[in-house]
């Protein structure tokens, strides 16, 4: 269980035996090779929670990494339905995990970046993952970033459509 890790346990090293997985890892990186950066991540994820459990910091911290690098390989491919789907998972688990909230509320806000483009380029998947991001919009520490973000998901709740979305101030003709 998280509750009985060293509070530093979010921020210890690898075990040397995951040197070569995270080396593959970073040369992808380096290469700007993000798609082949997001497999070795997931290869290092899957490593880990094989050996430490889905819940631990190490392999939550992959699973952390892997959505920012999903991210960054979404700008490129624009895949931001599975993206935010990522994204909205890694909250998930982190939340479970206990991991740290600055980190934990920086992968929501970006969950609901994604999100909101999914509103006009994948409605369906927008509605899919609404219900879903809505809970999670609670932990945002700012109320009125809690109020802002929710009010735009919560009308995609329960098979909302596109057109039931809020529309900003411009949509509605002022100036």
């Amino acid at each position: 269980m998280t509750d009985q890790l060293a509070p530093d346990a979010w921020a210890a090293p690898l075990p040397m035996a995951y040197d070569p997985l995270w080396a593959r890892l970073t040369e992808r990186v380096a290469a700007g090779r993000y798609p082949e950066a997001v497999a070795a991540a997931d290869h290092l994820e899957s490593a880990l929670d094989e050996d430490f459990g889905p819940l631990h910091p190490y392999t939550v911290n992959a699973l952390t990494v892997r959505a920012w690098l999903t991210l960054l390989s979404a700008a490129r491919t624009h895949a931001w339905a599975e993206t935010a789907a990522h994204l909205v998972e890694t909250t998930q688990r982190r939340r479970a995990a206990e991991a740290p909230d600055e980190e934990t509320h920086r992968t929501l806000r970006n969950a609901h970046a994604v999100w909101t483009l999914l509103t006009s380029r994948d409605p369906e998947t927008a509605r899919e993952l609404a219900g879903l991001l809505l809970p999670l919009l609670a932990a945002l520490p700012l109320e009125e970033e809690r109020r802002r973000c929710a009010g735009a998901v919560a009308p995609w709740v329960d098979g909302g459509t596109d057109r039931d979305a809020p529309r900003p101030a411009s949509e509605h003709g002022r100036q």
